[in-house]
């Protein structure tokens, strides 16, 4: 039983973790070519700052609704939906120059990858036992670090339209690889959603995902961790030619190699929270505190070599914090069969507050330049440390508690 177990949740992470890749390339396509783009005449950085944010607020609102749809309809539809969506959108953005149409096609970006992380936590978290659980979504957090290390490399071998249109084509033939390799795992029994014997209990209830323990504080947490993810990493492959005055194509190199660290980070967290015997507020505290010193320690060292070595530290030890929540907390929802709908508002408050910072960061950028951007970041970190005072725990949950998800044996189809 245990080996099949094992199997079973191999089966799972492997098309899972794979899918989720195809997701972080797409979306850091932008930023890792935001250099080259904005030197064309049809787009500045301040226009590219616009979509990048367009496609938060897209991506966020998508979030709230497919994350409560993931919990009512298949996994395998919301993610071959939401993947030939996003490639769709990525082949048709370089074959026009008309920003209006380049807006919509970031925001069906942003609907399109919204369908998809909810899901496939879903299937991991209701389909494997808790330990092999956590391991998959610490894996399915090193592949969201992974991505953008891809995105990088593809701006070292092609112009922006090409891997725009490649990163398309991606996405659809990944997006039916997925949905045929899913319905195998469905038709064998191995993918059984939860059984929910009263059908009130399968209504839309996002009011019902705030009574989660400790859902609140997490959240406003999730928020400062998607702002460094996705805010401030929009900024590096700029940060790196323009502040540190690397040339454009070390930029690519460079953002490539900052992601490859960040993304141990997953791992690091696993190992810290036995470290920290499984206190994951004070972990998330510590590690926030460690990137603000490192932001500090930035706005001081002007030497782009260190200066990028303390940036890629700073970027990885918030990367801990953000595993802690996405490889710990919500992969330990499975029993209370919301683990789509908590992880879809919780991706959703963290894209809206990094829409909104990425546009202030834009305005802290053209007023204050990258003296300015070092410091709002580590204002964010800062933020971070208070916010976790508030998270505090009752003594009897003080610990993430496995047993708080059903194993797969007692999961049957709907």
């Amino acid at each position: 039983m245990k080996r099949k177990e094992l199997k079973n949740a191999v089966l799972i992470g492997v098309i899972c973790i794979f899918t989720y890749l195809a997701c972080y390339y797409l979306r850091n396509v932008l930023s890792v070519f935001t250099p080259q783009m904005k030197d064309t005449e049809f787009f500045t950085e301040s226009s590219l700052a616009m979509l990048s944010s367009i496609y938060m607020i897209a991506y966020a609102a998508g979030q709230l609704v497919n994350g409560v749809l993931g919990d009512i309809i298949k996994p395998k539809y919301m993610v071959m939906i939401g993947l030939t969506v996003a490639g769709a959108a990525m082949i048709i953005f370089p074959t026009n120059h008309i920003y209006a149409v380049s807006a919509v096609c970031f925001a069906l970006l942003g609907v399109g990858l919204s369908m998809l992380r909810g899901p496939l936590v879903k299937v991991i978290s209701e389909n494997t036992l808790p330990d092999y659980a956590r391991i998959i979504c610490v894996l399915l957090s090193f592949v969201s670090f992974l991505g953008p290390f891809v995105a990088g490399l593809f701006a070292i071998w092609m112009q922006w339209e090409t891997a725009f249109t490649v990163s398309g084509i991606i996405s659809v033939a990944m997006a039916l690889l997925s949905f045929g390799l899913l319905s195998v795992l469905e038709k064998k029994g191995i993918v059984k959603p939860i059984e929910i014997k009263q059908i009130e209990k399968r209504k839309i209830d996002i009011i019902g995902v705030f009574k989660i323990e400790r859902f609140i504080p997490f959240l406003f947490i999730g928020m400062i961790v998607e702002i460094s993810a996705t805010s401030i990493a929009f900024w590096i492959p700029t940060y790196i030619t323009d502040y540190l005055t690397f040339p454009e194509k070390s930029a690519g190199v460079l953002f490539s190699a900052v992601s490859l660290v960040k993304s141990f980070s997953p791992f690091l967290c696993l190992f810290l929270i036995k470290l920290f015997k499984e206190n994951d507020v004070k972990l998330m505290r510590v590690m926030f505190a460690v990137s603000a010193g490192l932001y500090a320690a930035m706005f001081f060292v002007a030497q782009p070599w260190v200066n990028i070595i303390l940036f890629m530290f700073a970027i990885m030890s918030t990367s801990i914090a953000s595993s802690t929540i996405w490889s710990i907390y919500i992969p330990g929802l499975g029993k209370s069969g919301k683990v789509s709908s908590a992880n879809g508002v919780m991706d959703c408050s963290g894209y809206i507050g990094a829409a909104v910072m990425n546009s202030v960061f834009a305005i802290v950028k053209t007023s204050f330049d990258w003296k300015g951007m070092i410091i709002a970041w580590m204002g964010v970190m800062i933020a971070g440390i208070l916010l976790t005072f508030f998270a505090a725990k009752k003594e009897t949950s003080g610990n993430i508690q496995p047993g708080e998800q059903l194993p797969p044996s007692e999961n049957t189809n709907q």
